[in-house]
C-alpha cells in the first residue's frame, strides 16, 4: 500500500498541471457490475446476476483535493454455492460441504477524499478513499427451503478505495468516466462473507456545476 501511494505521488509530481473543469463541484451517475466472485469463485456453481448502480458527488476543498461521496446499490440474486456447514452427529461436529442458495442486496454509502492527477488537458485520473457504511439484505437457504441466515437492513462498517479515469470535453460541463472501487466490510457474517466485500466497476457521466 505504501509503495502504491509513493508511485502515485511521483506520477503527480512528474505531470504538469492543466487547467481543468475538475476543480468544480460535480454530480454523477453510473452503472456496472461487481468484479470477481461469481464464476471466478470456485465454490460457486451458478453466478446469478450482479448489478451495480451508483451516484456520486464531489466538492472541491483545495488544489487537486475534493470531498468525495458515493451511493451505490448492488444486487446479486439466484446464485448457488457450496459451503462448509457444521453438523452435529453423536459426539462429533462435522463440517460438511453443502449446497446453499443465496440472494443479497446492499446499499453502500462512501465518504472520503479524492485526489485528481491531470494526465492531459482532457484526461484526469482520480484516486479516492475513505469510510464505508452498508445496509445489507441477505438470505441463505438449503435446497429444501430451510433458511440458514436472513439479514434485514443489517448495518456494516468498513472502508473503500478506488481509482477513476475521466474524459472531459472542450467547452462542456459534462464528462465521461470509468471507476473501479473496492469496498471492505469489517463485520463477518456466517455465509458468503466475500459477497459483502469486493470490487465493482462502473461507467457513466459527470456534470460539473458552474
Amino acid at each position: 500500500m505504501k509503495n502504491f501511494l509513493f508511485v502515485i505521488i511521483l506520477i503527480a509530481l512528474a505531470i504538469p498541471s492543466y487547467a481543468q473543469i475538475n476543480d468544480k463541484a460535480f454530480i454523477s451517475g453510473s452503472m456496472g457490475a461487481k468484479v470477481g466472485g461469481g464464476a471466478a469463485d470456485p465454490t460457486l456453481r451458478n453466478s446469478g446476476t450482479s448489478v451495480v448502480l451508483s451516484t456520486s458527488f464531489g466538492v472541491p476543498l483545495f488544489d487537486r483535493f475534493m470531498f468525495y461521496s458515493r451511493f451505490t446499490y448492488q444486487l446479486k440474486s439466484g446464485y448457488t454455492a457450496n459451503e462448509n456447514i457444521a453438523e452435529t452427529g453423536g459426539l462429533q461436529t462435522i463440517n460438511r460441504l453443502t449446497e446453499v442458495n443465496g440472494t443479497f442486496s446492499q446499499l453502500i454509502f462512501n465518504g472520503g477524499l479524492q485526489y485528481n492527477i491531470y494526465l492531459a488537458e482532457d484526461l484526469t485520473m482520480g484516486v479516492n478513499g475513505g469510510l464505508t457504511y452498508a445496509l445489507v439484505n441477505h438470505k441463505a437457504s438449503l435446497p429444501n427451503g430451510t433458511v440458514l441466515q436472513k439479514l434485514d437492513n443489517e448495518g456494516i462498517f468498513g472502508g473503500f478505495t478506488g481509482v477513476s479515469l475521466e474524459k472531459t470535453f472542450e467547452d462542456s460541463n459534462v464528462s465521461l468516466f470509468g471507476e473501479l472501487q473496492y469496498n471492505y466490510a469489517k463485520k463477518d457474517v456466517v455465509y458468503f462473507r466475500d459477497k459483502f466485500s469486493g470490487a465493482n466497476f462502473t461507467v457513466g457521466g459527470r456534470f460539473y456545476l458552474n
